[in-house]
């Protein structure tokens, strides 16, 4: 299995309502799911192109957290908000040029994690 350097993790209340806010908003899949009994916290993976994110209930981390995700271009920012948005998403903001020279677009999930994507701007980008 091929498995990214990094993976950010995300606290979710209610794992059901973030899977399907996942695949539902941002059409992240699921790779999988653990549980180590009935009754216990979930822990799982889901995936959109090469970006991996896992989601648990267990209490390790708190939620609120940010995730910066980049894209290959601008306009496949655009692209995941115009997406995002017939999904029934809300954006945060954006898509926005930043004076860093990175068309940025966010979103918050229903537990208060952010993730950020972005596309980095070339010469008559902007």
């Amino acid at each position: 299995m091929n498995q990214p350097a990094q993976i950010p993790v995300f606290h979710v209340k209610t794992m059901r309502e973030a899977l399907a806010f996942y695949d539902d908003v941002l059409d992240f899949t699921k790779d999988w799911e653990w549980q180590h009994e009935d009754n216990l916290p979930i822990f799982a993976s889901v995936t959109r192109g090469t970006h991996t994110l896992y989601l648990t209930e267990h209490e390790e981390c708190t939620a609120g957290g940010l995730a910066y995700l980049y894209l290959q271009t601008p306009d496949d920012v655009n692209a995941l908000a115009d997406e995002t948005k017939r999904r029934g998403g809300t954006a945060d903001y954006g898509p926005i040029d930043q004076p860093w020279k990175v068309r940025e677009y966010q979103i918050t999930d229903p537990f208060g994690n952010k993730l950020r994507f972005g596309g980095v701007l070339k010469e008559g980008d902007e």
